[in-house]
């Protein structure tokens, strides 16, 4: 089962279609290429800083009613959705799709050469670039599992 990701306040509507080598969950962070492939998709890879990087949020293509959100699972080499995050955006994710027990006061940022969100103790010990995200609600539930809402405090 894959983390649900709610996009419960995106400002900007920056989306980006991406194709990735493996499968992929949603919540997953990825850096895209800079070039265009001929399809208009860009490439996805392992986190990279200095590169664009965007939050896996995709949808499936089709209706299927015995389909859950937490199995939305992007299949190897199909487009995918990535949005970029801005300064402001709010997003709701289940604690299962992050690395760590989020805390009132814990930021949760990318970690380095890795496709995940890392909880960290404040913003002195996350990552000093990508995203940082501060806790807004520890007491959200998406499908009946336990998730925390985010606000992005740096882009």
């Amino acid at each position: 089962m894959a983390a649900i990701v709610r996009l419960d306040k995106i400002q900007n509507g920056h989306l980006e279609s991406f194709k990735y080598a493996t499968d992929l969950a949603n919540g997953t962070v990825v850096s895209l290429s800079s070039a265009e492939n001929a399809d208009g998709t860009k490439t996805g890879a392992v986190v990279t800083l200095g590169k664009t990087t965007v939050l896996h949020a995709s949808v499936p293509m089709g209706y299927d009613e015995t389909l859950r959100e937490q199995d939305i699972v992007l299949k190897a080499g199909e487009v995918g959705r990535g949005y970029i995050l801005t300064v402001g955006d709010r997003i709701t994710i289940t604690n299962d799709g992050v690395s760590g027990t989020p805390l009132a006061a814990s930021i949760l940022a990318v970690e380095a050469t890795k496709n995940i969100f890392k909880i960290y103790a404040d913003l002195a010990t996350a990552p000093a670039s990508g995203y940082a995200l501060e806790v807004v609600s520890l007491t959200e539930s998406l499908e009946g599992k336990p998730a925390t809402k985010y606000q992005v405090v740096r882009a």
